[in-house]
């Protein structure tokens, strides 16, 4: 999401204290357009201490799955680009999506990291933006699942698929803390395209942002309300001209928080007023933080996709 609604959107960073990191790139709408790494010092805190590597280098004639990726035992880092991981204990295949196309004049950060146990999982995603010329959003710091059409990555084969295949999909994290300062949004993103035939942005039906907890990041003008899982929303379109229909929280969790959501909600919610149709396809879903400006930390202890048809 965007601070000013006239801004750019694309299309479609772990407490530094755990993974510092230096990352100057530019990734404008999903298409990596330049970068570089680095990743300093060594990884600790999360169970089974691991030591980083001081810099990773993509090797030569990579391909982009292995691209700003960390890949050490049960320790899966992404400061670039993306990183698939499995934990089988819990039968769930994810991805981290280190996605920024912010580019301030000064140093900054950002990174995105999961590690686990068989008793354990944890992702921590850490980020530290200046102030910038404008009011838009810098980063989007995920973890995705289904088919990242960007990344050409796909954690869960059912996906992609028409929304009338299934009737749920409902997401589950028990505990999610977030403590930041600045402007920022945490959240759920997730695209529906026309048909499968085509990921590109004139192919998009609707785009849903489904809001959850944020400090000094706007919403558009309410539309209608909802409700999914107990939980009371607004929405509204994010600008007239746009595909991108914006729901919020009506009340502010305290953190630790569980935060439960079945994503048909949100989509019968548009469908039943003509905005999208059964054939319509959906490609993922993301959960994430759209930092503005400032820094902070969102950590996760599990993350569960539920699909029933």
């Amino acid at each position: 999401m965007t601070g000013d609604v006239a801004g750019p959107r694309r299309v479609l960073g772990l407490d530094s204290g755990f993974f510092p990191t230096l990352n100057r790139r530019l990734f404008l709408k999903g298409v990596l357009a330049g970068a570089s790494l680095a990743i300093a010092g060594a990884a600790t805190g999360l169970p089974g201490r691991v030591i980083a590597s001081p810099e990773y280098a993509v090797p030569s004639g990579a391909s982009p799955s292995q691209a700003g990726a960390l890949d050490v035992g049960r320790l899966k880092v992404a400061t670039e680009n993306f990183a698939k991981f499995t934990v089988p204990e819990r039968d769930q295949t994810h991805a981290l999506f280190n996605n920024t196309w912010g580019n301030p004049n000064g140093p900054h950060s950002a990174m995105i990291a999961a590690q686990w146990t068989p008793n354990r999982f944890e992702a921590r995603a850490s980020w530290d933006w200046p102030p910038w010329n404008n009011t838009y959003t810098q980063a989007w710091h995920s973890i995705y699942h289904g088919l990242d059409t960007a990344a050409g990555i796909n954690t869960d084969n059912r996906f992609p698929f028409p929304i009338s295949n299934y009737r749920s999909l409902t997401l589950d994290i028990p505990n999610v803390s977030v403590a930041a300062t600045g402007k920022w949004g945490l959240g759920f993103d997730m695209f529906l395209f026309k048909s499968a035939t085509s990921w590109a942005p004139s192919n998009v039906q609707a785009e849903i942002f489904m809001m959850q907890k944020r400090q000094a990041y706007p919403n558009p003008t309410e539309m209608w309300s909802m409700s999914s899982c107990g939980v009371n929303y607004g929405c509204g379109k994010w600008a007239p001209n746009s595909n991108l229909y914006f729901f919020w929280r009506k009340d502010d969790p305290a953190v630790p928080f569980r935060l439960q959501i079945n994503i048909y909600d949100f989509i019968n919610a548009l469908k039943a007023r003509g905005i999208v149709q059964d054939s319509n396809v959906l490609t993922g879903v993301f959960f994430g933080v759209e930092p503005i400006e400032g820094s902070g930390t969102w950590r996760i202890d599990s993350y569960y996709a539920t699909l029933t048809a």
